[in-house]
């Protein structure tokens, strides 16, 4: 599986591009492509790698030195150069090239590194699939759908069309990628698709000891599962690709038996989809990798607009000028790359996300222009939180309080990161919190003297915790939510599910206990402060002593 690189610059991308190094070596192949963001990424290059150079790169000291290095260049295929080099710069690499015969490429530097990877591995990924050998209908069809790039949603539904069966895609962990239905059906589903249902599956199938059959089986045809509680009838098919194991597919047997036709079928599509996984998860971790890099120094770096800075936004294809919100996103069960591919399939059609990690956290920066983005995004990522916790995807979200240009973002991260560390104090695990709903309590985190918070707390509200332990009661809650509601009496009995006169009862109880008006501010305002120390008593923030 590769293509030479002067096949590569045969691509309608790379057409303004100009071999200024090693012309007779164009004939060299390439299996990967890879990011020098630094100097000493060098070392990671491989055998058949194309390394992509940022011009920036040409002017560290350190480069000539892993350049001259026998073991490192005599690896790698290329050199392409991302913008145009000087013509001291151009005199080095021909020298290095009239040495090892590398050649080398400048690239026009309004292509960015996403864009170049993209195109020549979907290109590699391609001609592979003219190696396979099946049926000349389904070869039309199924490398339609994957040399048009259109994804394993039209892979998947040119299989269900084909065999006249239900197909779904697993992970590797079993979480559902996409399905598809045959075109004759009428739309009724002889078993439910959704994550929920797909999730109780697997517990079924884990429980029959039948997974461990799918997990372990060396032939990809192997498993076909009988009618159980929870356990449709089912061909599961494993899906390998490079010598990894990448996934399942699922295919639903309905009312009719499968055939012999359905089963190479299958066979052939799985090694299809095996390569379009691969493509998307290699692909995923050398853009990942990449911007983490770029994202981590922009938040660890000092604050100057310098050229090289400039140099590595365009490379990347980002903006200086552009503003961007910032999510930190904790994860707890290991699943960092079905949460990033996830993010990227439910939130890249309408905000294109730039996902990186730092420090085993992920960040994504979502580019926004207008106040009414804010909103829709918050809306798309409280109710994507949910299905990650409904498919047993247990992360945490911070976000900042608003859209800021890359310089800016160290701001916006101490605003993310501050509000997954108040959320781990007042809720545990599993939440979405914007730190704009939370600053108060970060400022009662931050209040040096922790003795002061507890004289807070005993002042307004003590006497209300201690009355609801002894009588079994829940007035701190009552209190609380008609302080959210803002006084309201409606709105509070709607979210207690209580008629208004047992409210106004229950509150008239808490202002004899507590010996406060609803009508004096401070009152209020002692109340609601009282109450977040509360919370973060309960979880451990603020101890007896008024410690943390």
């Amino acid at each position: 599986m590769f293509i030479t690189i002067k096949e590569i610059l045969a691509l309608p991308l790379f057409r303004e591009s100009k071999v200024i190094a090693g012309e007779n070596s164009v004939n060299r192949r390439v299996q990967w492509v890879v990011s020098v963001y630094n100097s000493h990424f060098f070392s990671q290059v491989k055998q058949d790698y194309l390394a992509v150079v940022p011009n920036y790169i040409l002017n560290d000291i350190n480069i000539e030195r892993y350049l001259k290095d026998e073991t490192i260049a005599g690896s790698f295929s290329g050199l392409l150069i991302h913008g145009r080099a000087s013509p001291e710069r151009k005199k080095k690499l021909i020298d290095f090239t009239r040495e090892y015969g590398c050649p080398v490429i400048e690239i026009p530097d309004t292509i960015n590194f996403s864009l170049i990877a993209k195109t020549i591995l979907n290109e590699i990924t391609a001609r592979q699939v003219s190696f396979l050998q099946y049926s000349e209908t389904l070869d039309y069809q199924l490398s339609k759908a994957i040399l048009h790039n259109q994804g394993l949603n039209k892979i998947a539904k040119t299989l269900a069309d084909s065999i006249g069966r239900k197909v779904r895609i697993f992970d590797n962990e079993f979480n559902i990628i996409t399905s598809a239905s045959p075109k004759d059906t009428d739309g009724a589903d002889y078993y439910p698709i959704s994550a929920i249902e797909c999730q109780k599956e697997v517990s079924a199938l884990v429980e029959s000891r039948l997974i461990e059959k799918v997990r372990g089986s060396k032939i990809p045809l192997k498993i076909l599962t009988m009618d159980k509680k929870g356990i449709p009838k089912q061909l599961i098919c494993k899906i390998h690709a490079e010598d990894q194991e990448l996934g399942y597919i699922s295919v639903l047997q309905g009312e009719k038996q499968f055939t012999e036709f359905d089963l190479i079928t299958v066979n052939h599509t799985a090694a299809i989809i095996g390569l379009e996984l691969l493509k998307n998860k290699t692909l995923m971790y050398t853009v990942t990798d990449t911007t983490s890099r770029f994202i981590s120094e922009i938040l660890t770096a000092p604050k100057t607009d310098t050229n090289e800075l400039k140099e590595k936004v365009h490379y990347l294809g980002l903006s200086m000028v552009q503003k961007y919100l910032l999510l930190s996103i904790d994860f707890y069960n290991g699943k960092r790359d079905f949460i990033i591919a996830k993010l990227k399939q439910d939130l890249g059609d309408m905000f294109f996300p730039i996902i990186g990690c730092v420090d085993d956290i992920l960040v994504v920066l979502f580019p926004l222009n207008e106040d009414y983005e804010f909103k829709a995004i918050s809306e798309r990522l409280t109710k994507k939180h949910k299905s990650f916790i409904e498919k047993g995807l247990n992360i945490s979200i911070g976000v900042s309080v608003q859209p800021r240009k890359l310089l800016d973002l160290k701001e916006s991260y101490k605003e993310a990161c501050s509000a997954l560390k108040i959320g781990r104090e007042i809720f545990g695990e599993g939440f979405v919190v914007f730190y704009d709903d939370v600053r108060i309590y970060d400022l009662l985190l931050n209040v040096s003297n922790r003795e002061l918070l507890t004289e807070l707390k005993n002042r307004y509200i003590k006497k209300l915790v201690d009355y609801d332990a002894a009588n079994l009661s829940d007035l701190v809650h009552t209190l609380e939510v008609f302080l959210h509601n803002h006084l309201n009496y409606t709105r509070t009995s709607n979210d207690l599910f209580i008629h208004r006169q047992t409210l106004r009862y229950r509150l008239q109880r808490i202002k004899e206990i507590l010996n406060i008006d609803f009508n004096r501010y401070t009152d209020v305002l002692g109340m609601e402060l009282a109450l977040m120390v509360n919370n973060l008593d309960k979880k451990g923030g603020v101890d007896r002593d008024g410690k943390r």
